[in-house]
C-alpha cells in the first residue's frame, strides 16, 4: 500500500510539473532539459566559482573512462557534481557531449548554486547539497513525435508491454540502462530506451521510470514517439531505430571443418624451464627409437649366429681340384708301410718337425 501511494504521489507530480515540447519545436543541438534552482546565488569569482568550475572539468574528463558515469564532490563538500552519458553512447562521443554539458550549464544558468542540463546523450548535475541517491522527479520533461500511429489501440498496447519490460531489465541492471524493441505490426517494430542515474538503488530506478511511463497515455497517447526525463531518470520510444546496439563484443568464429590446430612449436629460449620441457621432448622422442633399433639388431644377430657358414676353399683354386682335409689324415700304420718301415732308403731330409719319408713307388696309399 505505501509503494502505491508512492508511485502515485510521483506519477501526480509528474502531471503537475510536465513542460511538453513538439518535435517541430525542438533544437537538437540544444539542451533538451534545463533546471536552473536553489536558495542562493554564489558570487562571481569566489571560491564557490572556482570550486565548481573544477568540478564540472573533473566530471567531463572522468565520466568517458568510467563507464560513462562518474560523481563526485570537491575536497571541502562545497559543491557535489553528478555527470553521465546515454548507455549507447561510445567513450568519444561521451566526452564531446560532456565537455560542451559542463561549459553550457554555467551559460545556462550563470551563478546558480544548483542546475541540471541534459543533452539528449548525457546529463550534468550540481549542487551545493549532496544529492546522491535520492530519488528526485520534481520537474519532468516531455518532447513528443507529432505523427501518429495508424492503429493506436495496438501500438498503445505494444508500447506499454515494451516500456515496462525495460524498465525492469533497466532496475535490475548495474547500469541502469536498458533498450529494446518490439513487433507493433508484420513490417513495423517500436524502439525503446530507458536510463536511470546509476546512483540510484534499483528500486528508486524502477518507481523512477514506472511513474513517467504512467504519464505516457496522458501526454502520448498513439504518437509514434517521445522523450520523457526529469534529473533521476530518461526514456524514449520510436518507430524507427535512434540507438546503438548495446552487446557484448563478438566471440571469435569457430574453426573450419575437417581443420584441426596444428601442434605448438617447440620454442627454444635461454629459461631453465623451458630447457627442461625441450630435454623431456628430446627423451620422449629418441627413447622409443633407440629401443626399436636395438630389437631389431638383437633379432638380426641371432638370425646371422643360425644361419649356416660356408667353406671358403683354400688356396683360391677350384673346389673340385681340391681334397679336403680329411683325404689328408692316415693312421700309423699304413705310413709305414708306405716308407718300408721307415727305410733310410726312403728319407728325403730333416724338417722342422722331423725326418721326412717318401712312400715306396710299389705301396699306394
Amino acid at each position: 500500500m505505501e509503494a502505491l501511494m508512492v508511485l502515485l504521489a510521483i506519477l501526480l507530480q509528474t502531471l503537475l510539473t510536465i513542460t511538453t515540447t513538439t518535435t517541430a519545436q525542438f533544437d537538437p543541438s540544444a539542451p533538451i532539459q534545463v533546471i536552473c534552482s536553489g536558495d542562493s546565488n554564489y558570487t562571481s569569482n569566489s571560491a564557490f566559482e572556482s570550486d565548481l568550475r573544477s568540478l564540472l572539468t573533473s566530471l567531463a574528463s572522468s565520466a568517458p573512462s568510467n563507464g560513462g558515469f562518474f560523481n563526485t564532490s570537491t575536497p571541502d563538500n562545497t559543491v557535489y557534481g553528478l555527470a553521465q552519458c546515454r548507455g549507447d553512447k561510445s567513450p568519444t562521443e561521451c566526452s564531446a557531449c560532456l565537455n560542451r554539458s559542463a561549459s553550457a550549464i554555467l551559460s545556462q544558468c550563470p551563478r546558480r548554486k544548483e542546475a541540471v542540463l541534459r543533452y539528449d546523450g548525457c546529463l550534468t548535475r550540481y549542487s551545493d547539497k549532496r544529492f546522491f541517491s535520492t530519488l528526485s522527479t520534481d520537474v519532468t520533461q516531455i518532447l513528443i513525435n507529432v505523427n501518429n500511429a495508424s492503429d493506436q489501440t495496438v501500438f498503445n498496447r505494444q508500447l506499454g508491454r515494451l516500456m515496462n519490460g525495460l524498465a525492469t531489465n533497466a532496475s535490475q541492471d548495474a547500469s541502469r540502462f536498458a533498450e529494446g524493441e518490439i513487433n507493433y505490426t508484420d513490417f513495423v517494430n517500436l524502439y525503446g530506451l530507458v536510463q536511470c542515474t546509476r546512483d540510484l538503488s534499483g528500486s528508486d530506478c524502477l518507481s523512477c521510470l514506472t511513474g513517467s511511463i504512467a504519464g505516457l497515455p496522458g501526454c502520448c497517447s498513439g504518437k509514434q514517439g517521445a522523450r520523457l526525463f526529469n534529473p533521476s531518470c530518461y526514456l524514449r520510444y520510436e518507430s524507427s531505430p535512434f540507438y546503438a546496439p548495446v552487446s557484448p563484443p563478438p566471440s571469435p568464429p569457430p574453426p573450419l571443418p575437417g581443420l584441426t590446430s596444428p601442434p605448438p612449436r617447440a620454442q627454444t629460449t635461454h629459461s631453465d624451464g623451458n630447457k627442461k620441457n625441450s630435454s623431456k621432448t628430446v627423451i620422449f622422442i629418441v627413447a622409443p627409437t633407440i629401443a626399436v633399433l636395438a630389437f631389431i639388431s638383437a633379432i638380426a644377430f641371432c638370425y646371422w649366429r643360425k644361419k649356416p657358414k660356408k667353406k671358403v676353399p683354400l688356396g683360391g683354386g677350384d673346389q673340385q681340384q681340391i681334397q679336403s682335409a680329411e683325404s689328408l689324415l692316415f693312421d700309423f700304420a699304413t705310413l709305414r708301410l708306405a716308407t718300408e718301415n721307415f727305410s733310410e732308403s726312403n728319407k728325403l731330409g730333416e724338417g722342422g718337425f722331423g725326418p721326412v719319408y717318401k712312400a715306396s713307388q710299389s705301396q699306394h696309399i
